[in-house]
Order: structure tokens, then sequence, then C-alpha cells
């Protein structure tokens, strides 16, 4: 399908304006805050193909990821062409919580979180190894996109530009789907080796849930889609397949003749295949969901309840006995249910990740960890350990700033045992008591432990992990009641090593239960601590998840259309032969194990590649900080050269401009530089430029010359206290503004004068999360509030200055996702026409100054009330040709009430006071543009409450703005 080529560019032209920074009044925007802590000592390796930064203290991790980078240079981008790659820069963070990588431009690096995966979200390899090859597979995307128009682009606008025209141009899944396929097809593991990476696809294709490509790629409120991952690697897979290893790198190329047109992408997927993209669409779930069908022998079903995610079944052993469950709708928080003869009691709700760490109930409490951020610094976090108790209904953070998952209750319910990622990146096993004291820990060297569970006071059972990310399962002995560690400890092999994404350990006397990839399947399994005899328990047609034994009854969870469910059925399990989870033993031949048809590829000697040591050196926090990664020769005032530069560690922001004024062909420069290394984020800017006007009245020709300089710092403090997000900012600014005379100036100009700008300002807010279709948050505060003065040095009387105040409080609606908020704002300024007058900083936080429906103007003060209540109306999952897709349509009512005082000040008698009054309705269209672009669109139809002749009106907005 064609589009026209014009509307790419312009829209593009107009994103690349919107992206160009400019100084104003910035007490209300938010600073990046995505720095690690000032305290590291940053050193780097430097190898033809990487340059690898990492903190001191993690020489040997360097070297291990340059390693990683220099073996798979030669395999990861032959797809492509790509023998000899460029190249790039690799910042190893060391503080984060949550495993996780990413590729950019602006500048050009990789950044990955260093952490392992103790759950099983990147299939059987090792962390290190999986990033190795999946971001340094965007590498790869990212510079042979960056050719022909992509290139001239390039010329133009730099590294903004490039990273612009290439998401434009290229889907996301076919990022995220060829990284995948690349980790596959490099290794032994990969998530394309493990089928609960797809099981949420085959339950919807094989229960007749098969949506189309638009519906796909923009998302639904109605369900659950898997994720872009995930349909975007059996999409990347089958084309390999079909059409041989170099179609993509046909694709691409051609896509990259003009990446501003993102219908090109499947324009050039026909040329090069012959075949309609929607038709291959089709057929690849077609294909997906007759291969499932046929693998599991089952026929297809229909999903016939809501969305509905359960999770980890289990009972309150050393308590009440009683069975509980963790429970999540698309109207609903993550919740623990008791299980009664009559349905289901919400006992709490909780705001954690399951994904990277389970649960434990024993005892009457709760034990888990929750993901906290710092209050300043986005690349460190952390997951403390809380614990609720069930009868008294509290909850009790017990740790502080510590990186704790997989938490389990000891057998005496007076301890706790973590897996524990300390200060220094080490991984090990501690036992904390109640009160979150230490009591014991140690590190098996060579050895990450995944997950372990108590056998008894004395022993644990555990999922180890090795260098090369082979995981067993092992028996450890603790030390002796009094010892402060384990180095008494020991541990014996009970299942050997294996790529499989064992997971989930419950124990049962002497019986280890527990979940394990098998032929195309997740299933649950029992092994045998004293015969060492392996049995499978279920025959799951999906996916069976979170085991757990109690009375000679397994509770467990299985993958089902509609999301999972909880199966319960007696503990008996059938033998299998003991290497059955064994590398290779347990993949089958189907889509979710073998869909690219590879045979598993191994490093023939991991241990030794890996432990080459490269030279380093103490690394320049200003590297990247002083050379322009984007560039333009368009400024907001017209023709200019600007250019901004970043340094790798994003610690430092430069920014400058100089050109010439299009209304008034005069020159200017701009230069401005933002600190972010530090607990406050300092920023400095300085203006300089010529002035041309011509007086209206007299025809007389002005000239002058003005100048300024602002500094300001930020003082954020982010924070999470239960289901709430906080923070806190304080802004203070200075600056000088100054002007040459000119005899023609009208009163409200500077004219010579000297004026010093100090203002402070504060943003507060305390919100519930939202849920999935929420509109509104649920519950919550938000405060906003700046003082500024404007102090001339010559002439007093134009002296000025302006407040502005606003909160908002919301609460929630009538019937479920309803919402409301009741907003209150105020703005004084100095009275006065002679009075120096400065933009109002309403402008830049509110989108209606006044009530909606009147336009805004300078006044001396204003009041202004507003009441919204939000409801969803439609969810129509409506597409119309790829031009548009509508997911969503909900309706604002709103009444607006605003006092204004103009021409005097309003305290003193005789003030001038207009009542402005508007109520109305708002409908507002969730929509997907061009197959990329999220925007809401809204109708809004008011009345002016000023007398009774006033008419029913009608407009349109754009309610929130597109983002890539």
């Amino acid at each position: 399908m064609t589009r026209p080529f014009w509307l790419m560019l312009g829209f593009f032209l107009s994103i690349h304006h919107a992206c160009q920074p400019a100084f104003g009044q910035g007490t209300s925007e938010s600073p990046s805050l995505s720095q690690s802590s000032p305290a590291i000592q940053w050193r780097i390796i430097t190898t033809p193909f990487v340059r690898v930064v990492y903190p001191s203290y993690l020489e040997q991790t360097g070297n291990q990821v340059a390693n990683l980078i220099d073996h798979y240079s030669k395999t990861v981008g032959q797809s492509y062409g790509i023998d000899a790659p460029r190249q790039f820069t690799l910042v190893l963070r060391p503080e984060t919580a949550d495993p996780n990588g990413f590729v950019t431009l602006a500048p050009r690096r990789s950044e990955w979180f260093l952490n392992k995966a103790v759950t099983p979200l990147v299939g059987g390899l090792e962390f290190t190894q999986a990033l190795a090859i999946h971001e340094y597979r965007h590498v790869n995307q990212f510079d042979y996109l960056n050719q022909r128009f992509t290139k001239f682009i390039y010329f133009l606008f730099g590294e903004t530009g490039q990273a612009i025209a290439t998401n434009i141009g290229v889907p996301d899944w076919f990022y995220e789907g060829d990284a995948v396929w690349a980790e596959t097809t490099n290794t032994d593991g990969g998530r394309g080796r493990s089928p609960r990476f797809s099981e949420r696809l085959k339950a919807m294709l094989t229960s007749q849930q098969i949506p189309s490509y638009d519906q796909m790629i923009s998302g639904t409120y109605k369900t659950a889609w898997p994720n872009h991952y995930v349909y975007g690697y059996f999409l990347v897979t089958r084309a390999y397949r079909l059409y041989g290893k170099d179609v993509w790198r046909r694709v691409l190329g051609e896509t990259a003749s003009f990446a501003l047109n993102p219908y090109l992408f499947y324009r050039s997927f026909k040329e090069v295949t012959d075949q309609s993209f929607e038709d291959y669409y089709d057929e690849t779930m077609k294909e997906l969901a007759d291969a499932w069908e046929k693998e599991n022998k089952v026929a297809p079903s229909t999903q016939s309840a809501s969305y509905t995610s359960y999770q980890y079944p289990i009972t309150d052993i050393g308590g009440t006995a009683k069975d509980y469950y963790l429970k999540q709708t698309l109207d609903s928080y993550l919740g623990l249910y008791e299980r009664q003869a009559s349905g289901e009691r919400l006992v709490h709700e909780f705001n954690i990740q399951t994904q990277l760490s389970r649960i434990d109930l024993k005892h009457g409490i709760v034990a888990y960890v929750q993901g906290l951020p710092d209050p300043r610094y986005q690349y460190r976090e952390y997951s403390d350990l809380f614990i609720y108790n069930l009868a008294s209904d509290q909850t009790t953070q017990i740790t502080q700033n510590k990186r704790y998952y997989q938490p389990q209750i000891s057998p005496d319910g007076k301890s706790i045992l973590v897996i524990d990622y300390d200060q220094k990146n080490q991984w090990r096993l501690t036992v904390v008591d109640l009160n979150g004291k230490a009591l014991q820990e140690t590190a098996f060297a060579g050895k990450v432990i995944d997950e372990a569970v108590w056998q008894d006071q004395n022993t644990l059972v555990a999922i180890m992990e090795d260098e090369e990310g082979y995981k067993s399962i092992v028996r450890i002995k603790l030390g002796g009641a009094e010892s402060s560690n384990f180095q008494d400890t020991a541990y014996k092999t009970l299942l050997g090593r294996t790529r499989n994404n064992l997971y989930s350990l419950n124990l049962d006397g002497e019986s280890v239960y527990f979940e394990a990839d098998f032929k195309g399947t997740v299933q649950i399994f029992k092994l045998s601590m004293s015969s060492g005899r392996l049995s499978q328990c279920t025959q799951e047609a999906i996916a069976a998840h979170q085991p757990f034994v109690h009375a000679g009854k397994l509770d467990y969870v299985s993958v089902i259309a509609s999301g999972s469910t909880i199966t319960r059925q007696p503990a008996q399990c059938t033998a299998v032969a003991v290497n059955a989870l064994a590398p290779f033993q347990y993949l089958g031949q189907g889509p979710s194990d073998n869909f690219t048809g590879t045979k598993p590829v191994t490093i023939a000697n991991y241990p030794a590649m890996i432990a080459e040591s490269h030279p380093s050196e103490d690394y320049s926090q200003l590297d990247g900080g002083l050379k322009p990664h984007s560039w333009s020769f368009f400024g907001g005032r017209g023709l200019a050269l600007s250019g901004n530069a970043t340094n790798y560690l994003n610690t430092l922001n430069l920014n400058a401009s100089v050109g010439l004024d299009s209304e008034e062909k005069r020159p200017f420069q701009r230069i401005s530089l933002e600190f972010m290394k530090y607990y406050p984020v300092f920023s400095l800017t300085g203006n300089n430029r010529e002035r041309n006007t011509t007086n209206t009245d007299t025809r007389e020709r002005n000239n002058w010359h003005e100048s300024s300089v602002f500094f300001g710092t930020k003082i954020p403090y982010i924070y999470t206290s239960g289901m709430y997000d906080g923070i806190h900012q304080l802004s203070l600014d200075l600056g000088y503004q100054a002007t040459s005379q000119h005899p023609n100036a009208a009163r409200a100009d500077i004219n010579g004068d000297r004026i010093v700008v100090t203002a402070i300002g504060y943003n507060f807010s305390y919100l519930k999360k939202k849920r999935y279709r929420e509109i509104f948050n649920p519950l919550g505060l938000t405060l906003y509030g700046v003082y500024e003065n404007d102090q001339a040095q010559k002439n007093r009387n134009f002296s000025s200055w302006i407040h502005y105040a606003e909160g908002a409080f919301y609460a929630p609606g009538v019937f479920t996702n309803h919402g409301m908020k009741f907003t209150i704002s105020d703005q004084r300024r100095a009275y006065g026409a002679d009075k120096y007058q400065r933009i109002s900083y309403a402008d830049a936080v509110n989108q209606y100054v006044f009530s909606r429906g009147f336009e805004s103007y300078v006044a001396t003060h204003y009041t202004k009330g507003s009441y919204d209540y939000v409801l969803p109306l439609l969810y129509p999952d409506a597409n119309a040709d790829g031009w548009v897709y509508l997911k969503r349509i909900y309706t604002d009512l709103f009444y607006d009430y605003t006092q204004v005082w103009d021409n005097d000040d309003p305290l003193v008698a005789g003030a001038q006071r207009e009542i402005l009054k508007s109520t109305g309705a708002e409908f507002l269209f969730d929509l997907r543009l061009l197959r990329k672009l999220p925007m809401t669109f809204g109708i809004r139809v008011y009345e002016r409450l000023q007398g009774r002749h006033e008419k029913l009106r009608a407009e349109g907005f754009v309610a929130a703005s597109s983002t890539f």
C-alpha cells in the first residue's frame, strides 16, 4: 500500500523541530535522572569491536563482556553482510535491580543493566551471553540501516535524525524479533528454544484468538496480547526459513531508501518476497496454530472468560493451613486471595513483579520483595524484603537498600532465605531474621544460586547456575546453628548440568518438584533425592508452572486461552528417563522450541574464551561530551547551525546554536550546558542576539542587542510506597538579562536595563498506580508551585514578579475504571502595564489556562477550579486500512469555573472581575496512526455559561502528544 511521502517528511520535520532543546522557564521540567551514582570509579577496555566502560571493581566482568563481543562480532551480523562491525561503546551499569539492556543513538552506544536473570526470562542462556548477542544484533541493525536516504538524514540531523528515521521506517517487532532469532540461532539456548517464551501466543492461536496484523501491533484493552518480542520472533524467523538468510537484509536495504515512509517496509517486503506482508502475517499465524494443535494433539478451543492471571498457589503451612493464590485481571491489581468453599476472598494487594522474584507464605506471613527506586539515580535500584502479616493485616519493610530475590521462609518461621546481589555485584545466599538482620551468608566461587528452598533448618535445595549459564539442582548443607556464615557447607548435585529453564522449586518430604521445558511445553517434574528417579507430573498442552504439593495434592498454574488458572490433582507422577532434561534431550521439533530449524551452537571452550585479559585504563567522564552526535541546519528562529553532545555516562549535555533570525534577519547565538553527575542537577544557559524591528506607527527601525545567562538547579526525590509512586522536586533558577538602549522602545521592553531573575519551584506527586484499563490514577495528589521575581537594576518601576500554583486530587469514580479529578490553580503577577511581563507559567504546564472554550490573555490575577469525570465508552479495536487504528473511546465530563481580575490590583476596591464558566463533554479517541504513532484526539462539546443565549459549541483538539 502506498502513502504520500510529503506527509511522512512533514511529520518528521515537525518531530525534529519539537525535539530541539530550548531554554525557558524550566522550573516545571523534570531533568534526566538516567545516571549511576557518582562514587563509581569507571575504567575502560578497548578492543577493535567494543569499548567496554565498567566500574573498577568489576574488572573480570569487563573482560568477560569484551571477549563475548569480540567472539560474536564474527557471526551476529553475517546475515546483514557485516563482516567487520564498527566499534561501539558499551556501558555496564552495576547498580540496577532488574536485568535489562538497550542500544540507542545520540550518542551511539549500548547499556547493560548488570544483573543475572534469576528467573527464566532470557531462556537458558547466561545473562551476559544473551545480551552479547541480542543487543549486539541491535547495533548491527542500526548500522546497516544507516545507508541511502537514512544516511542523508544523518548528514542533516546527526544521530537524532537517524534514530527518528529508523524508528519510523521499521516496526518495533522486527528489531526485537530479529534479535531473539540471533540469540537462538547462535547458541544452544535463547528464548526461541524455550516454550515459556511463546506460551501466551500458543494459547491464543489454539483458541481461535487470531488478531489481525494491525490488532497485534496496536494492542488492545480487551485481553492480553503477547509482546512484540514474541510475534516478532516468529515473523522474522519464518521469513528466514522461506526466503533465505538475506531476505531481511534486502527488505531493510529497500526500506532505507526512504525510511520516513512507515509503509515502505511492507512494500519492500512484497518486492523482495512477491507476497503482501498482510498475507504473510496471516499465513504465519495459521501455520503456528496448525502446528501447535498437531504437536500437542489438542482440538481448537474458544476463549470463554475474560483474561485473568493466576499465580503461586500456596498453603499456609505452620499457620492456618488455608489455601491462597495470587490473581490479577485487566481491571484489578495483583492480589493475594484466600480460596474458600463459596469462592474467594481478596486478602491484600501487592505492587510486585512476580516474573522477577517468587513469594512465599508460611506461619501466617507472606515474604516478598518489591522493586524500589533510588531517590535520585535512575540507574541505582533496590529490591527490598517485605513481610505481610495475615492476622494483623500489616506490611513491614524489613530491609533497606538491598537487592534481594526469591525469599523463602524457614521451616520454624523465624528467618528468611534470600538470593543476595550485594553492593559489589557478588551473588550470595543470605539468611535474615524477621527484622532484616543478616544471620548467615555465603557465595559459591564461580556459581550463582538462582533460587533455593528449605528442606529443613540445616539443608537447602537450590538451582545452581555455572559461569556458562548451565543449571543444576543441588542440595546444600548449612553450617551449625551458631555459624555466622556457610563456610562449612557443601553441596551435592541432584540433577545434572542443563540449559533447561528449571524454575520454581517446591519440596514435599524427600521429593523435589519443579517446572522445566519439555518437548515444546512447560511441565512439572519430580526428582527423588534418595533414589535420583525423575518423574513427569503434568501433561499440559501449553504450560504448567509454580508447583505446590501438600497433603498428597499437587497445585499448579495452567496456561489457558483466557490467561491462566489453578489446577489441582493428586501428586502422582510417571517415571521418565533420568537424562530427559539433559542438554538437547528436552527439546521438541515444534514451533515452541525449534522454529528456526537450526542445530544448537556451543562454544568449544567457553571458560578459556571469557578469561582472556585485556589492558584497561581509567575512563574520562568527558568521553563523548564535547563531540557532537546530532546537529541541524534549522533553528527555532530560522537558519542556524546547532549541535548537541552528550557524554556516554549521560552526566554531561552540551548544546550550541548559531544562526540568523528568520524574521529580523539578525544573528543569534545560544549555548547550554547540563551537568547531571551529582545529586542536584545543574544547568547553565547563555543567549546572545541582535534585534532589528520596525515601529508600526513611525516606520522607524530599531536596532539593539540582547543577552542573558541563566543558572538553574533541580533537586529531585523519587520514591515508592506500597501501591503509590511519589516525587518531590525543588527547582532554583537565577538569571541575568540585559539589552542595549533603543530610542523607540515600548514601555514593556527592557530598553537598556538589566534584570536579575530569581525563581523557585516545587513539584509534588503521590499517585496510586493505574490498573491496565484505568484512565486516571485511582487516588492521589499532585502539586506544583513557582515564584519568580524580575528585578530591574535601573528603573525599579520596571521590576515585576509572578507566581503560579496548581493542585489536583484524584479519586475513584462510581464504577470500575471511572475516575474523578478536582483541580484548582491560581496565578498572580505584578500590576501595571509598565511592568516587565514574563510569559505565564500556566502556559507551560496547563493545556487550558482559563475555562475550556475561553481564550487566555495577560491578567493580573486569576483563580480556576475544574472538575473532570472520566469513563470508558468502547474498546472498538477498529482498523481503517492501516491508516488509523482505534483502540479506545472514552469521555470526560467537565465543569470549569474561572475568576479573572484585570486592569487593577484585585485586592483593592474597584478591581475588575470577569467570571468564565463552561461545562460539557470531551470524547477522546486513543489511536495509532500510520501503524506507528500513538496519539489521542478529542472532540469537545461545551457551553459557555455566560447567559441564556450562549450556544452549544464544538471543537476538535489533540489531547496527548505522539511519542516514539
